[in-house]
C-alpha cells in the first residue's frame, strides 16, 4: 500500500529504513531467546539420555532378579548375601557399575507389589547415580535412577507352599514312598521329593494315593497294583523344593531337669502323671499302659529318644487356649548322640504344636530333630490306635515311617512331615487345612517356568 502524496523516491527510502529496523529487532529478539533455546536443547538431550539410562537400569534389575530367582530355586545357599552376589554379577553383565553410591537390594519375599509374602519370588531394586551433560549448567548435575523387578516361577508347576510331605534326600531311590493296601488321603496338598532318582516318588503294594499333586526333582513310579489320583497332575524333573526349617537352631540349655524319664502307670488311674517343659536327659518314654499328660511348652530331649510304646497314651495336659501346644526338640546328649522318635504299638498320641506368637521360632513345630543327627536314623510315627500330632514334624536326617490313621481335630487339621527319606503307609490322612493359622512354614516348590512376575 502506498501513502498518497509521497514522491516515489521518498517512498523507496522509507521502505529501506523500515526493513533495516525489522532486521535489527529480529536480531535483538533472537539474542534474547538464545539462552532459552540452548537450555531447551540441553534439556532435550539430557532427557533422552536419562530415558536411555532408565531403560538400562531396568534391564539390569530384570537380569539381576532372574539370576537370583534361578539361584534360589536350585536349593543351594539362598542367603541374602549369596543372592545379592548373584544379582550383582548378572546386573554387571548388563552394564551395572558396582561402585558407590550405586546399590542393589534383594528382598525375599518381596516387600511391595502383588507377590508380598511369596517366598519363591525374589525382588531386586537397583539404584544408580546418573550424571547429566548440559543440565549441570542449570544446577542439575546428576540424578538417581531406580529399577525394580520381581522374578520367580510361574505356570502350573508353581505349587506355592502347598506341600505336606517332603523327602530331602537328593539321590535316594524311593525317597518318598507310599506303601500298603489302603488309601492315603492328601486332597489339598502336594507331596514332594528332592531326589533325582528315577523312582524318587514310589507308590507300591495296592496302595492308592489321592493328592493335589506330586512334585519331584526325579521321576515317579507305580507298582503294578498301585493307583494314583492327582487333581493337578505330577511335575517331574523340577528344581528341589526348599527346606523351610533350615535356619532353626536348638536353644541353649544347661543341666538336666529330668534324667531317664519314664512312665508306665496304668492309664485308668484317676490322676495320671504330668510332665513339664524342661530339659530331659537320656530320653523321655511312655510305655505299657501308661498315660502321660505333657503340659504346654517346649521339651528339649538331650540324648535318647522320644518313645511311646505298648498301649500308652499322651495328651496335652493343660492346652486350653486354641494357641496352646507342645514342641519336642531332640538334640545332642553328653555323649554327643541325638535321639529320634519311636511311636508304635497300639499307642494313642494326640497333641498340637504351639501356634501363638509367644512360641517364637517354634511356632507350628511339633517335633524337631537336630540337623546334626546321624544320617539315616530310623524314626517311626505309627500308632495304630490314634496318631493326631498336628503341626510340623521335622526330622531332616531320619528315615521316617508314618502311619497317621485318624482325622485331626477341628481347628488343628495340619500335618507336615519332612525327613531325609519318608514312607507313608496304610490309610494315613494328610491335611494342610489349618497349617497357615498354626504358623506352620510353607514348603515351597518352585517348579515351572522362570518368569518376570513384576
Amino acid at each position: 500500500m502506498r501513502l498518497s502524496g509521497l514522491p516515489s523516491g521518498l517512498w523507496h527510502a522509507f521502505g529501506r529504513l523500515c526493513r533495516r529496523h525489522d532486521q535489527g529487532g529480529a536480531l535483538v529478539i533472537t539474542a534474547l531467546a538464545m539462552p532459552a533455546i540452548i537450555g531447551g536443547l540441553a534439556l532435550a538431550i539430557d532427557t533422552g539420555y536419562l530415558y536411555m539410562m532408565q531403560r538400562r537400569v531396568q534391564q539390569q534389575a530384570d537380569a539381576a532378579a532372574l539370576g537370583a530367582a534361578l539361584a534360589k530355586s536350585k536349593g543351594g545357599d539362598s542367603a541374602l548375601e549369596t543372592l545379592t552376589a548373584v544379582a550383582t554379577r548378572d546386573a554387571q553383565r548388563n552394564g551395572y557399575a558396582a561402585v558407590a553410591p550405586n546399590t542393589i537390594t534383594i528382598n525375599v519375599p518381596p516387600r511391595a507389589g502383588s507377590h508380598t509374602g511369596d517366598t519363591t519370588a525374589v525382588e531386586v531394586i537397583v539404584q544408580v547415580k546418573a550424571n547429566t551433560f548440559f543440565s549441570a549448567l542449570f544446577g542439575l548435575g546428576s540424578t538417581s535412577l531406580s529399577g525394580r523387578s520381581v522374578a520367580g516361577f510361574g505356570g502350573e508347576g508353581s505349587h506355592g507352599g502347598g506341600g505336606c510331605v517332603l523327602a530331602l534326600s537328593a539321590t535316594s531311590s524311593q525317597a518318598l514312598r507310599f506303601q500298603g493296601s489302603g488309601t492315603i488321603q492328601a486332597p489339598n496338598c502336594t507331596v514332594l521329593s528332592n531326589s533325582n532318582a528315577a523312582d524318587a516318588v514310589y507308590v507300591g503294594g495296592s496302595e492308592t494315593l489321592k493328592a493335589l499333586s506330586v512334585y519331584t526333582a526325579g521321576q515317579m513310579q507305580l507298582g503294578p497294583s498301585a493307583r494314583v489320583e492327582l487333581t493337578n497332575g505330577a511335575d517331574v524333573s523340577q528344581p528341589p523344593a526348599t527346606d523351610p526349617y533350615r535356619d532353626l537352631t536348638v536353644p541353649a540349655t544347661s543341666g538336666c531337669t529330668y534324667s531317664n524319664y519314664s512312665v508306665s502307670t496304668n492309664k485308668n488311674d484317676s490322676a495320671p502323671p504330668a510332665a513339664y517343659p524342661g530339659t530331659y536327659c537320656n530320653g523321655l518314654s511312655v510305655g505299657g499302659s501308661g498315660t502321660l499328660k505333657l503340659n504346654k511348652g517346649t521339651y528339649v530331649i538331650k540324648g535318647g529318644d522320644f518313645k511311646v510304646s505298648g498301649s500308652a497314651q499322651i495328651r496335652c495336659g493343660n492346652c486350653t487356649a486354641t494357641t496352646d501346644g507342645i514342641t519336642i526338640i531332640l538334640t545332642a546328649g553328653a555323649d554327643g548322640s541325638i535321639g529320634s522318635v519311636s511311636i508304635g504299638g497300639s499307642t494313642d498320641v494326640q497333641f498340637p504344636a504351639p501356634s501363638g506368637a509367644e512360641a517364637g521360632i517354634w511356632r507350628g513345630v511339633a517335633i524337631y530333630q537336630d540337623r546334626d543327627a546321624v544320617l539315616g536314623n530310623a524314626a517311626s510315627l505309627a500308632g495304630s490306635a490314634a496318631l493326631k500330632i498336628s503341626g510340623a514334624i521335622y526330622l531332616p536326617s531320619a528315615l521316617i515311617n508314618y502311619a497317621g490313621t485318624t482325622d485331626l481335630p477341628a481347628g488343628k487339621s495340619c500335618v507336615q512331615i519332612i525327613g531325609h527319606v519318608v514312607e507313608v503307609q496304610g490309610n494315613s490322612r494328610l491335611s494342610l487345612l489349618d497349617c497357615p493359622t498354626m504358623g506352620v512354614r510353607a514348603i515351597e516348590a518352585t517348579g515351572g517356568t522362570l518368569v518376570m512376575l513384576e
